[in-house]
């Protein structure tokens, strides 16, 4: 998986047991560039919102 946030232009892979932190407002984006299917967890101490984009 990939999370680039906005206008990173390579960032790092993340590989299994791989942890990630996005502080509050970060434009992100979530990609999985593998051969096979991603699975992510995700936690979050309190209430959150996100905008999907394409």
């Amino acid at each position: 998986m990939t999370n680039p946030f906005e206008g990173e232009e390579s960032p790092p892979r993340m590989g299994p047991g791989s942890y990630w932190y996005v502080p509050a407002g970060a434009v992100h984006a979530t990609a999985c560039v593998s051969d096979t299917p991603c699975q992510f967890y995700f936690h979050a101490e309190s209430g959150f919102d996100f905008t999907p984009v394409e």
